[in-house]
């Protein structure tokens, strides 16, 4: 291989781990999203939970 072929290659592998990290973040990001929402949502009905509980 010529050293111009290496450097491209080399390039292309660069960009494609670049790639491979943006997703993992982006995953770990709507990973993160969607268990606080999650959270919010049982931490909601657990208030609406104890204020019927304190009625009774």
């Amino acid at each position: 291989m010529a050293k111009n072929e290496i450097l491209s290659e080399i390039k292309k592998a660069e960009e494609s781990a670049k790639s491979m990290v943006d997703q993992a973040v982006d995953s770990k990001n709507k990973h993160i999203s969607d268990a606080r929402a999650e959270s919010r949502e049982i931490l909601k009905q657990a208030e609406i939970d104890a204020h019927k509980a304190a009625q009774d």
